[in-house]
């Protein structure tokens, strides 16, 4: 199978609250852009939890609004290590849409997200991360 880029996402975490139970650690709030295929803005809410091996598990939904209109929906799930920069995240990224322009990101499963950037609680305090999505 080969894998083509569908689009790039840098976003930050303007917001979040620390729940640190057994489930979730965080709710997170996320803002940024994307640009490729899906062009537009990016919003979304990770809850994520975080192994007791320091192994970070996205749970990670929201939309992209792109340019022209269209709204489309995105669930990526995944794990991310530890690693001297911040995290390093793999995973798969499901898309979603009712609009038949982008009817093709519906039937894609994406590798990805494939991340690079600080970990969550860093992100909140204005660190950002950069994702690739490729189906």
């Amino acid at each position: 199978m080969r894998l083509s880029p569908l689009y790039r996402v840098e976003f930050s975490y303007p917001e979040h609250y620390e729940i640190d139970g057994p489930d979730v650690g965080g709710i997170f709030l996320a803002e940024g852009r994307c640009e490729g295929a899906l062009t537009g803005r990016f919003r979304g809410l990770n809850h994520p939890r975080l192994r007791f091996d320091d192994v970070y598990l996205p749970n990670f939904q929201g939309v992209i609004e792109t340019e022209d209109g269209a709204r489309i929906a995105f669930d990526y799930r995944g794990y991310g290590r530890a690693r001297d920069y911040g995290r390093e995240v793999v995973g798969t990224a499901f898309h979603s849409t009712g609009d038949a322009r982008y009817a093709h990101t519906s039937e894609r499963r994406c590798g990805g997200p494939d991340g690079r950037g600080a970990r969550p609680n860093d992100q909140a305090r204005g660190r950002g991360a950069r994702l690739r999505a490729a189906g």
